[in-house]
């Protein structure tokens, strides 16, 4: 009986110091998270910032505002929904005074077809080998992303989903 004593003594002191050291461990990675998240530098073009020059040298159609700009990929399992919403939603967004153009990046040997017939009752569309020109140009790291300039040409929403960036209330 004895043993079974000290037995149970060493165990509950084991899982005692497992505790303690579980929740040191869980504190410090708590802490180095609070600390990436303060420290992230912003991914993508942050809300503010004006259409890039660069991207108009080469479109000057998307100098056109308000503007919404949608990129999707060929190999993104998410694009054909979104896609698939925006070209729903295009006709609410163009009759808010809304140019919709959309961005479809692809790999070379992709079949664009399904993705561009879906986007052109969108808007214009345009196809680039990619991450190309203009996912560079509006620092664009994943499809689908969505970005909102108002009518002075400022990025004033973006997500990656046509539900992040809403329609425009009409007064």
């Amino acid at each position: 009986m004895t043993l079974l004593y000290a037995v149970t003594a060493v165990l509950t002191v084991a899982v005692a110091a497992d505790l303690l050291v579980s929740g040191a461990v869980l504190r410090r990675l708590r802490d180095l998270e609070a600390r990436l998240d303060r420290d992230a530098a912003p991914v993508g073009l942050p809300l503010g910032a004006p259409l890039p020059a660069a991207a108009l040298r080469h479109h000057p159609d998307l100098a056109t505002t308000p503007l919404l700009l949608g990129f999707f990929s060929t190999t993104c399992r998410y694009c054909p929904d979104q896609a698939a919403l925006l070209a729903e939603r295009a006709a609410a967004y163009t009759g808010a005074g809304i140019r919709v153009v959309s961005v479809v990046v692809t790999a070379p040997g992709d079949d664009t077809t399904a993705l561009t017939r879906v986007l052109g009752a969108a808007g214009p569309v345009i196809v680039e080998t990619g991450p190309g020109e203009l996912m560079t140009a509006f620092s664009t790291f994943g499809t689908p992303t969505f970005l909102h300039f108002d009518a002075a040409g400022t990025l004033t929403a973006r997500g990656v989903t046509v539900d992040d960036v809403p329609l425009p209330v009409r007064s």
